[in-house]
């Protein structure tokens, strides 16, 4: 839905500190690394996948 307004493209963009969106494969390999024995110690805590835009101010 982004792609197909350039000005909500831009607009999402410039929150983003990385500067470009996510790719599937970037979300898929931390939700594969918390499936797997890796990720074994962890508990309980959200893991966010933003490219920074939850901290942008």
């Amino acid at each position: 839905m982004i792609s197909q307004s350039p000005q909500m493209e831009a607009n999402t963009l410039a929150k983003m500190p990385v500067g470009r969106l996510g790719k599937s494969e970037e979300v898929a390999g931390a939700v594969l690394w918390m499936c797997s024995d890796a990720a074994s110690f962890m508990t309980g805590k959200e893991m966010v996948i933003s490219g920074g835009q939850a901290i942008h101010s």
